[in-house]
């Protein structure tokens, strides 16, 4: 297996995606949380949220806007997609790339001295000097009981210029180079909400280095 640890810079703005209501997030996403732990930080997250409001909101913990890994492995999957359509693109390669991706392919917050990697529960952001925390409303169409609907959504964004680092542990070495094509397709499908329309998250990168490791996880 190979741990790449990649800088990220956004080239756009990013929008949040964790819904204020307590309720609903423990019952749809920190439900998929992996240990209790990761759960229960997740839920305390939203504490700072005022209930009036109806915005999808970063993570907070001690102020810090953050993230969750999880929307980095949404945007591998979906530039994975995106890249198949070139025939001599190692993506292309994979057979059964969503669930060879589901399986083989994780991502973790850079863990602090002493930390164990697979224990980090978000990504903390780096909001440039002179960056603010804005909001994106937008209509959201849709389709109900009674027909054609229109919701507004508002969430909030990290300005272009914020910067972030995450491990992506990669356990077969051979799709590590599917994995860089991804990431290098982060100036067209970017990280959050609203990837796929080429307007918000998109992002540059660095793989600052990468880590040979066994399958038990140690050096080699």
């Amino acid at each position: 297996m190979v741990d790449l640890l990649v800088n990220y810079e956004l080239m756009v703005e990013m929008l949040g995606g964790n819904p204020e209501d307590r309720n609903i997030h423990e019952s749809f996403v920190s439900s998929k949380a992996p240990t209790d732990a990761k759960r229960k930080l997740e839920l305390d997250s939203l504490e700072h949220v005022e209930k009036s409001t109806s915005c999808v909101l970063f993570r907070m913990p001690d102020g810090t806007p953050a993230v969750s890994p999880h929307i980095f492995k949404g945007q591998i999957k979906a530039a994975c997609k995106a890249v198949r359509d070139f025939p001599d693109s190692a993506c292309k390669q994979l057979k059964n790339y969503v669930s060879r991706m589901n399986m083989h392919v994780h991502v973790y917050p850079v863990p602090n001295d002493g930390e164990e990697l697979t224990k980090c529960a978000l990504v903390p952001l780096v909001v440039p000097e002179g960056g603010e925390i804005g909001h994106c409303v937008r209509p959201v169409p849709g389709n109900g009981p009674q027909g054609p609907r229109t919701a507004i959504k508002n969430s909030e964004t990290v300005p272009a210029g914020t910067t972030f680092s995450v491990i992506i542990r990669v356990l077969m070495d051979s799709m590590v180079p599917a994995v860089k094509e991804t990431l290098r397709f982060g100036q067209y499908v970017g990280l959050g909400e609203w990837r796929a329309s080429n307007i918000k998250g998109r992002f540059t990168h660095t793989i600052v280095s990468e880590t040979k490791r066994d399958f038990l996880g140690n050096l080699v």
